[in-house]
């Protein structure tokens, strides 16, 4: 949880102090995603995770600043907009869900290696299950 401690605080800076686009900020983000992406273009593997390296703490922040700002171009009522806030306001149920699904199916299948097609769809099965499972879970209102 600590390497994502500095994306959660600079998430509740952006939200309690109004951050919208700050240019210096984006390229300051692009320039730490290509020090980690050169790196592990360099090495030839992605940076280490566990214990995690700088340079896989770097690396998401390009995408994250341009998913964030992709999110504020939306409108409010826009479809993307519905359905992602539902995962954020269920996401410690999404990663709990996802990570005993994930863990409990790498132990009899350690070797298995899905192709891009089979894992966004198994991606995508994980993410309705989890849906699902959160529907039932709700009181009905009244």
């Amino acid at each position: 949880m600590l390497q994502y401690l500095p994306f959660l605080l600079a998430g509740m800076y952006f939200h309690e102090f109004g951050v919208r686009v700050a240019p210096r900020l984006f390229v300051g983000a692009l320039v730490a995603t290509s020090v980690a992406v050169v790196q592990a273009v360099s090495t030839g593997a992605l940076p280490g995770r566990f214990p995690p390296t700088l340079a896989w703490i770097l690396l998401p922040m390009g995408f994250l600043y341009a998913l964030l700002l992709l999110a504020r171009a939306l409108p409010e009522r826009a479809l993307p907009v519905r359905w992602l806030g539902a995962i954020g306001t269920n996401v410690l149920t999404y990663l709990l869900l996802s990570n005993l699904v994930i863990f409990a199916l790498s132990g009899p299948h350690a070797g298995l290696r899905l192709a891009l097609p089979s894992a966004l769809a198994f991606a995508a099965a994980l993410l309705a299950f989890i849906a699902f499972v959160i529907r039932l879970s709700r009181r009905a209102p009244g």
